[in-house]
């Protein structure tokens, strides 16, 4: 399970690892394989914890529509009339705030995902090119193939 303290501690693993992401010379093959192995590690990790926030919401979802109904059954007979009254009561506003909250969080993890996985294919370029530019050529100059 998620919360706030783990949340925490993945945007500074995150974070350090932009930092290095921002410092990697093209030539570093060692360094852009440690980041391609971190990024998709800690991608994968912001993946399952998008997916618990996921759950959360439609919980939270569940929660409001519910005290919703319960709020407008209670003002009124009238359908429209409870439904406007449920609409402006503190507690129905509480419940949707409730949801907005983790939508939020769930686009920012979701963020930080993609540019994680952009960290990770950046990475695995300069490293490919940076093993190619190790190798020597195959069959003289070329190289790859026969001709």
């Amino acid at each position: 399970m998620w919360s706030e303290d783990s949340l925490y501690e993945l945007f500074e693993l995150y974070q350090e690892l932009v930092e290095w992401y921002n410092e990697l010379d093209d030539s570093a093959v060692g360094d852009a394989f440690g980041l391609m192995k971190e990024a998709s590690s800690l991608q994968a990790s912001f993946e399952s914890v998008s997916a618990e926030i996921g759950k959360t919401i439609s919980e939270c979802e569940i929660t409001a529509k519910a005290t919703q109904s319960r709020i407008s059954l209670e003002s009124s007979t009238k359908v429209n009339d409870g439904e406007r009254k449920a609409s402006c009561n503190p507690e129905v506003i509480e419940g949707w705030k409730k949801v907005s909250y983790f939508i939020h969080h769930q686009k920012n993890i979701d963020a930080k995902a993609r540019h994680l996985a952009r960290i990770y294919y950046d990475s695995k370029l300069v490293y490919e090119n940076a093993c190619r530019a190790m190798r020597g050529p195959v069959g003289g100059e070329k190289l790859v193939g026969n001709y």
